[in-house]
């Protein structure tokens, strides 16, 4: 028994599935040549491939959080880490949004982890920043104290 089917009308293929079946949607962009079908987006029944789509898709995401992190160092302004922390946190509604019926996924709780590591370590970044740049400008101002 299998959970779909290819049914061709008019010249157009189109997957059906039972309407039981709960599936997980990937969009995918494979240019079609000769005699190979066009295929814009996939839906993926089996357990096994839906972690491994899912945990491939929480990888891009997180390497393009931890790349914009790590750009955040003495030399960034505010407004970085208020963009990289906005970042994550829209990473963390489109995961509550998109990904709600798998919550069950050991994939899903550990992206969710991350995230929750990464937002807590560009917090510490900006508060030790702003803590530095203070100190600095009190130091500075001691000095021109002291040179009067």
């Amino acid at each position: 028994m299998q959970p779909y089917k290819v049914v061709k009308k008019r010249k157009r293929k189109k997957v059906e599935t039972k309407k039981d079946q709960e599936g997980f949607r990937m969009r995918i962009s494979i240019k079609p040549t000769q005699n190979l079908i066009e295929v814009k987006e996939i839906y993926i029944y089996n357990q096994d491939l839906k972690s491994i789509a899912l945990k491939k898709q929480f990888q891009v995401v997180l390497r393009r959080l931890f790349k914009m992190a790590m750009v955040c160092d003495e030399t960034a302004s505010d407004g970085d880490y208020k963009i990289v922390l906005s970042e994550i946190e829209r990473a963390k509604h489109v995961l509550k949004d998109k990904y709600a019926h798998e919550k069950n996924m050991k994939e899903y709780r550990d992206f969710f982890k991350h995230l929750a590591f990464l937002q807590k370590e560009v917090e510490d970044k900006y508060v030790y920043q702003k803590q530095l740049k203070e100190m600095l400008y009190y130091e500075q101002k001691e000095e021109r104290g002291m040179r009067r």
